[in-house]
Formats: structure tokens, sequence, C-alpha cells
């Protein structure tokens, strides 16, 4: 009884996280500009995932998806500031999200590069932006409307992935974002969505 107990409760708690902000990416002419109706589709899917592993973290004190994301944000903080960058969403879960997306809509967003495990020389694979993919013009061109994405799109420019200050951007300006807006909350997600394969995949290239 316990148990089918908490799972209503957690059920009513993602339920809640989901419908506390109205809009969804088909709403917003940019993304509507850039992506396919199919890409949108897939993109919204991803964006639902990460907010409802977020939600999961404050699911025993907070069920307003707002509260969800200040909870997130101020962990980011605290493990950046103990060197600890972790960002605790379910990487088995993520690889799932993958096998529901299209592979077009994949490689729209992401691309496989190397990178060289020092301790073993081993080359393995890493997640990362595809240059010049549906995702970085979606970047480049929401960057004229919003000054923290711009300076993350020009860090992506300068680095060719995911960099150290992007990073910093994402912790430390994370409040100036509108996550009232569907687009932002999906900038939000991709990033730690990438972080987190970043930090879990262990597969030789």
């Amino acid at each position: 009884m316990t148990t089918k107990l908490s799972l209503l409760s957690l059920a009513f708690v993602l339920l809640q996280c989901s419908q506390r902000i109205e809009g969804t990416l088909s709403d917003d002419p940019i993304v509507d500009e850039i992506f396919t109706p199919a890409e949108v589709r897939d993109l919204q899917k991803a964006l639902d995932f990460f907010e409802d592993q977020i939600c999961l973290q404050s699911a025993g004190s907070e069920v307003n998806i707002r509260d969800c994301y200040q909870s997130f944000f101020n962990s980011m903080k605290d493990w950046a500031t103990n060197g600890e960058m972790t960002v605790n969403i379910s990487f088995d879960e993520q690889r799932r999200l993958y096998q529901q997306m299209d592979t077009s809509t994949f490689n729209s967003i992401w691309t496989f590069n190397k990178k060289i495990r020092s301790s073993s020389r081993d080359t393995l694979k890493i997640l990362d932006f595809k240059y010049g993919g549906h995702y970085a013009k979606f970047l480049e061109k929401y960057g004229q409307e919003s000054p923290v994405i711009a300076d993350y799109y020009d860090s992506f420019q300068y680095a060719g992935g995911i960099s150290p200050g992007m990073i910093v951007i994402l912790i430390y300006d994370a409040e100036a974002l509108d996550i009232s807006q569907a687009a932002i909350r999906l900038f939000i997600a991709i990033h730690y969505l990438t972080s987190n394969d970043q930090n879990n995949r262990n597969e030789a290239y």
C-alpha cells in the first residue's frame, strides 16, 4: 500500500511539474523556422524528459516547475563550488530517450568526436554539438534575443564544442534566462543532457 501511495505521489509531482508552465516548442517562431515538425516533436520529448528528471530531484519538497529549475540551478552552483560537476540525470533513461528520437533529429543536434583517456590513452567517443547543425543555428538565432545565449554561442564557435566557458555561463547566468519560454528551457535541457552524456559515456570511438 505504501509503495502504491509513493508512486501516486510521484506521478502527481511529475504531472504538476509538466503542467506548471504553459507553451510548447511548437509555439516558438524561431524553433518553427529552424527545425522540421518531426524534429520539434523529438525536441519536446527531450525537454519533457529533462524536466521530469530535475523535478524528480525536487520531488520531496517542490512541485512547481520554476522551483524545480531553481533547485537544479542551486545544485549546479553547489557542485561547481565543491568541484563536482555531476548533473544527476539517469544516463540509462537518457539512452532510452535517444532511442525514441529519430536519427535525423539526433544528428541535427549532436555528433561524436574523439577524446583520449589520459590514464590509458584509449580513444573514446564524446558527444558534442554538431557544428553547422540545426541546433547550432538555433543558438545563433536565439543569441540575437538573449545575451546569455549569444555569449554561449560565441564560446561554442571559438571552441568547437562545449567549453569550460560555456559551462560557467550556464551555472552563473542561468537565472538571467526567461524559463517561461519553452525554447529557453530547451537550451538549458540540451546543454545539461550533453554534459551528462559526456560525463557518463564510456565507449570506444
